[in-house]
């Protein structure tokens, strides 16, 4: 079993940024975590496979999501925060278990 982690920080501008992964050759998502740098900060979060459909998406997110629900991927994710009430910095970690 390889387990391998993306790892990111990218600053919003305009209340919006995205970011993509490296290629998942295929596998299981163990974790999504994504926190702002301030507290009160409240964002929506998609994530997107490389075909533009959403994968998974919360919304009204404020400081941080950590989702440890499982779910296949495969190729290339990206990460999309909207409607950010900051433009500041947001830590992305995704933690991939290769099958």
């Amino acid at each position: 079993m390889v387990l391998y982690k993306v790892e990111t920080s990218i600053t919003a501008s305009s209340g919006a940024v995205s970011v993509n992964t490296l290629k998942a050759i295929g596998g299981i998502c163990r974790q999504v975590l994504v926190y702002s740098a301030s507290t009160d900060t409240t964002f929506n979060l998609t994530l997107i496979d490389e075909k533009s459909r959403p994968v998974r998406d919360w919304t009204d997110v404020t400081y941080q999501i950590n989702d440890l629900s499982p779910f296949p991927v495969q190729g290339i994710y990206t990460i999309s925060i909207a409607g950010s009430t900051a433009d500041e910095e947001f830590t992305v970690f995704m933690g991939i278990q290769e099958s």
